[in-house]
């Protein structure tokens, strides 16, 4: 059983680790477009690894499950918001990084891409939304799934039920069961005319 629970996760983390690669291929060749220098374009999307990922996880393991699934609208509204606001603070942190420590200084040393705070935004954004859209239809069809074993175990309970029934008006039915009553009617008849005959 253990085994089995360590083998989950560790496929589950593996499965993790394979998809933020994926991303982190996507950061590098997005932000390298019309960019001869690789290296800078590899530290920037590695210092923007961090801030998709923590926007993506707090996303989809607390604001989607906790507030939006249970319909806590405001909160979750709220929750969002904040969580936009500190994910864009570090990306203008992170585009100040490319231009700081990674260009020196230099704006035109910038890949172009990395330059637009509204196209780094945007690829990390786009990231986060794609990932929550995923964990919306995976909770979707799990909801989906459970609510048809719940219909199938009342259907079957209903049928049970009928059974049971069906197996009673059986047994009053047996010639048995009808002979007896139909000496018991005859026995009260019979007495009912001897009361009538006093």
């Amino acid at each position: 059983m253990t085994t089995k629970i360590i083998l989950n996760k560790t496929g589950q983390v593996l499965l993790h680790a394979i998809f933020w690669c994926g991303v982190l291929l996507f950061y590098t060749y997005f932000f390298g477009f019309n960019s001869a220098d690789f290296n800078y374009v590899l530290s920037f999307s590695l210092f923007l690894m961090p801030i998709t990922i923590a926007t993506t996880y707090v996303s989809i393991y607390k604001l989607i499950p906790d507030y939006f699934v249970k319909k806590r609208y405001a909160l979750f509204g709220l929750y969002s918001l904040y969580t936009f606001i500190i994910s864009a603070y570090l990306i203008v942190v992170s585009v100040f990084y490319g231009l700081i420590y990674l260009s020196n200084f230099q704006f035109n040393n910038m890949a172009p891409i990395s330059k637009s705070l509204l196209l780094v935004g945007t690829a990390v954004y786009l990231v986060v939304i794609i990932v929550s859209a995923f964990k919306l239809l995976k909770l979707n069809a799990k909801h989906s799934n459970e609510t048809k074993k719940l219909e199938t175990k009342i259907l079957e309970t209903q049928l049970k039920l009928k059974e049971q029934e069906l197996n009673y008006l059986k047994m009053q039915i047996h010639p048995h069961f009808l002979f007896n009553t139909l000496n018991t009617l005859y026995g009260f008849a019979l007495k009912k005319q001897t009361k009538l005959r006093i």
